[in-house]
């Protein structure tokens, strides 16, 4: 896969009569729509990655295997950002968890070129590692 593509397919997007982001089935999920619809809106996400020194600039990677710490940062991975991305991957379907991802993944928090951007990933990684008990 490359970058920004975390695996797409028949999802579900919770588009039918119910709440949720749908079931996953059908073999495959686009996690990266998933966390950007997650983490497009929140407030206090778009206020962690602003106070990262030259997030403006480009975009910023709070995982490589590892919650990275970043400048000014308290806590590894952007705490609020790093909560956010592992409750949606652990309440994800056990199918989109398990996607393997080759590279890095880019998560747009707007639709503009100027949007601020999180980066993920190392060379072949699970989504499922995002939740990893190993700190």
């Amino acid at each position: 896969m490359r970058a920004g593509d975390g695996g797409s397919g028949s999802g579900g997007s919770g588009d039918g009569s119910g709440g949720g982001t749908g079931s996953g089935a059908g073999g495959s999920c686009d996690m990266i729509a998933r966390l950007q619809r997650a983490l497009r809106d929140d407030d206090d996400i778009r206020a962690a990655i602003a106070a990262v020194p030259n997030s403006a600039s480009g975009a910023v990677l709070v995982w490589n295997g590892d919650w990275i710490q970043s400048p000014g940062q308290a806590g590894r991975g952007l705490a609020t950002v790093r909560q956010a991305i592992a409750v949606e991957v652990a309440f994800a379907p056990p199918i989109c968890r398990a996607g393997t991802v080759s590279g890095l993944a880019l998560i747009s928090l707007g639709d503009g070129t100027g949007a601020p951007k999180l980066v993920l990933g190392k060379g072949s990684w699970r989504w499922s590692d995002l939740v990893s008990t190993r700190r």
